[in-house]
Formats: C-alpha cells, structure tokens, sequence
C-alpha cells in the first residue's frame, strides 16, 4: 500500500510562485509536503496502533517514508506487513478455546481453537480444519490478526489522512512562502 502526495500538479500555484524564481519555488513545495508528509505519518501511525491494539514500534517498523526533495516534490508513505500471528496478541489457552488480549481493540474468544508450537520452535493459535493429513491426522490452520495495509484503507486512517493534508497544505505552502520571502527581502536589504 502506497500514498504519495504529488504536488506536481497545482499549475496555479507555480504560476504564482514563480515570482520567486523556480529554485525558491520547488523548495517551497517539497518544505511544505515534508511538513505535511510527517504529521500524517504520525497521524496514521497512532490510529492504526488504536484501530489494530498492535505495539507502535510495530507498526512503526512497517512503514518506509521517502521524503521530498528538489528533483522530486512528492513525499511517499508506504506500509508492508504481513498478517500478524494471533499468537503476538498474548493469547491464552482456556479448557476449550483460546483468548487474545485486545485485538481490534477489544479481547476475544476463539472457541475450537488451541495453541501448538510449530516444527520452526514458534508459537500459534490453531483450529481444525475439514480433511485429514496423508498420515491420517486432522488437518489444521494458523490464525491470523490484522494486516496494516488492509486497515489503513479499511478503518478511519484514509480519511483523516486526507482530512488532514487538506487543511495543512495550504497553510503549510503559505508559512514556507513567508519563510522565502522574508529571505528575499533579509538578503537585498529590504
């Protein structure tokens, strides 16, 4: 899953940066959408750790940021992950089914399930499944939790990400204007 914020595109408003000059402009721009790019970072960051009850420093780890610079103005936010084991939930083995602590915000109970280690030496949380093995055993699944590119456009995450880049662009492309100009003016004495 990718965002990027591609400020390309606003043809009015180079035309009126370009007043400054082109090098003055394009710093404005990728200013502005590192400025933008780093709070909905963190935006999203802390209501995926709300929606999904995963660590931050979890989520943290999935997500790759490439910012803006003078040859490319767009600022990337990736996020790769897996589906994470239901077992990193703290589940808990009862007599007949196991509980996760907090998963999607809330504990839960998985009835006909129990927790195995696999051949690998690690932990999960399996249910059966219809069919047997080739050895004549029951044939088992792992469960699985949440997968944060899935609920970053499943959940709230999308729009308060494009709630807020709407709000703070302009203000931000606005205050690094101001910045430029008062250059201008400090370096000609004005």
């Amino acid at each position: 899953m990718q965002l990027q914020v591609d400020t390309s595109g606003l043809i009015r408003l180079q035309k009126g940066l370009k007043e400054l000059g082109n090098p003055r402009m394009n710093r404005v721009l990728y200013r502005a959408n590192n400025a933008v790019g780093g709070t909905t970072r963190t935006i999203i960051k802390t209501n995926l750790v709300k929606e999904t009850s995963l660590p931050s420093a979890h989520v943290l780890s999935r997500f790759k940021t490439n910012k803006a610079h003078s040859k490319n103005p767009t600022y990337h936010i990736s996020v790769k992950d897996r589906h994470v084991r239901l077992i990193e939930f703290k589940g808990r083995q009862l007599k007949k089914m196991v509980t996760s602590a907090k998963v999607w915000g809330k504990r839960q109970k998985y009835k006909g399930t129990f927790i195995a280690t696999m051949s690998n030496g690690r932990q999960g949380i399996f249910h059966h499944i219809k069919g047997r093995t080739a050895r004549g055993n029951q044939k088992i699944a792992m469960l699985y939790g949440p997968a944060l590119p899935k609920e970053l456009v499943r959940g709230d995450s999308w729009s308060l990400m494009t709630k807020h880049i709407k709000q703070a662009f302009p203000k931000n492309v606005d205050r690094f204007m101001q910045v430029e100009i008062r250059g201008v003016k400090a370096k000609h004495r004005l």
